[in-house]
């Protein structure tokens, strides 16, 4: 994972150490095939963008409350397709020397770009955002595939002219009986798994 350092002026490279997959992230059942069927068509479809002149770029909305899961689910997206993923956290108010165009040039591959709580960002100013959808929108493409995905902790904060612009809008709420069996089967599972090692252990030991 790459985090954008306003300081250095530079993505700072870290281990993407999360576990979260689309077979152990708590979701609803059908929003998580839905999510997989729409990245699924969206990567297929180069020639279609070429042909209609489009940038190969999909825009995500992921909004809920806090510890919903949304960073998880960031996580099994970029599994999922094998993508990096880079953090951005838009300056807050007028920062004069924040140029996006940078940023985006210095990525060679497809990636997932978050923008983190965009609705606390965006209590200053708007101007970095602009700059941002007005670099995505420009010359800069690199011909791969690209996703960009904003978190909110609400959606009533959210720009209603940025909420058009979203493919894609995916509510992260508290744990559903759906998520629960998912949860209880994860932990049964790694706890089957633990025990069998120890068994394993013990007995290779007498």
């Amino acid at each position: 994972m790459h985090t954008y350092s306003h300081c250095s002026d530079t993505w700072e490279t870290k281990s993407l150490d999360h576990h979260s997959t689309f077979e152990t992230i708590v979701m609803k059942e059908d929003l998580k095939r839905g999510l997989t069927d729409d990245l699924d068509r969206f990567i297929s479809k180069k020639d279609f963008y070429k042909r209609v002149g489009r940038h190969w770029m999909r825009y995500y909305l992921l909004h809920g409350l806090p510890g919903t899961g949304k960073t998880s689910l960031v996580a099994a997206i970029a599994k999922y397709l094998n993508f990096d993923v880079y953090n951005l956290r838009l300056p807050e108010g007028v920062k004069t020397d924040f140029d996006p165009r940078r940023l985006i040039l210095r990525v060679k591959d497809s990636w997932i770009l978050v923008v983190e709580d965009i609705d606390t960002s965006l209590k200053g100013s708007t101007v970095a955002l602009s700059q941002l959808l007005s670099c995505l929108a420009g010359f800069w493409s690199n011909g791969k595939a690209r996703i960009v995905i904003f978190t909110t902790n609400n959606k009533e904060r959210f720009d209603p002219t940025l909420l058009c612009r979203m493919d894609m809008k995916i509510y992260m709420g508290h744990c559903c009986f759906e998520g629960f069996k998912t949860l209880a089967s994860n932990y049964l599972a790694s706890l089957m798994t633990m025990m069998s090692h120890t068994v394993s252990t013990r007995t290779s030991s007498v």
